[in-house]
This record gives structure tokens, sequence and C-alpha cells, in this order.
């Protein structure tokens, strides 16, 4: 059996029925929170100009993401993945939009925007644990259909 090589080949993968729309979900998904947490950082800074308050927002949104992965691991266990999924990239932009709202109105403090980091970390932290089995499973689903294909 030869491998195909080449873009075709790279570009292949995107055409498989659990691996394309799982790419582009998480894509954007990764997109919204880079630049949230861009957005973040930049209100604490202009607010403050404290890097102190820069170390605490981003122990904030991250913080929850190393001390609660072993717990939500067993809440992410106990409810369907695509599920679960869908609900934390909904709560996760429900979230942002709502920070959104109130910088846009010029109700936000810096300790809000705390706040809100805090429940994206949370948030984070639950999705985390679904989110690589799932690409892991594309992956294994891909791999055996190839093969039950060459044995044909």
């Amino acid at each position: 059996m030869s491998a195909a090589t080449g873009p075709s080949s790279a570009w292949r993968v995107f055409r498989m029925r659990n691996f394309g729309p799982y790419f582009v979900g998480n894509a954007l998904s990764a997109s919204g929170g880079w630049f949230q947490n861009l957005a973040s950082a930049i209100f604490v800074y202009r607010e403050t100009h404290s890097a102190l308050l820069l170390g605490v927002l981003n122990a904030f949104q991250f913080g929850p993401v190393l001390l609660l992965s072993p717990w939500t691991g067993q809440i992410a266990d106990a409810f369907d993945r695509r599920r679960l999924l869908i609900w934390t990239q909904a709560a996760a932009a429900c979230v942002t939009v709502t920070l959104a709202v109130l910088v846009w109105h010029g109700e936000a403090t810096r300790w809000l925007v705390i706040g809100f980091a805090g429940l994206l970390g949370v948030i984070t932290a639950v999705s985390n644990r679904r989110r690589w089995p799932s690409w892991a499973r594309s992956c294994r689903a891909t791999r055996s259909r190839r093969r039950s294909r060459s044995t044909r």
C-alpha cells in the first residue's frame, strides 16, 4: 500500500466526516479564546498599568485548568461528550459576550474582568477534558475506515 503525499493529501483530512467540522470548530473556539485573553489583558493593563494585576488575571484564566483538571475529568465523564462540548462552548461564548457588552458600555471594572476570566477558566477546564479525546477519536475512526477499505 503506498501512501499519498503532497498538498492534496494534506487537505484530504478536511473532507472526512469527523475531522473537518471538529478542526474548524476547534480553530474558531481557540481563536475566540485567544482574542478574549488578549482583550482582557489589554483592558486590565490600560485601567491599572499594573504588572501584578496582569499576573492575577493570568492566574485566574489558567489556574482553574491546572487545579481543577482531576475533578473536571470526572464531571466530563458523566456526560455525553458532544453535548458537553456544545454546552461548554456556548457557556464560554455567553460569558465572553456578556463581558464585551459590559466593557462596551463602560460598566466593567478590573475585578469584574478578572472574575470573568476565572469563570472562563473553569469552563475551559471542563471543556478541555472532553476536547482532546474527541480529536483522538476522530483520528481513530479515520484510520479504521482506511484499514477496512484497504482490506477489501
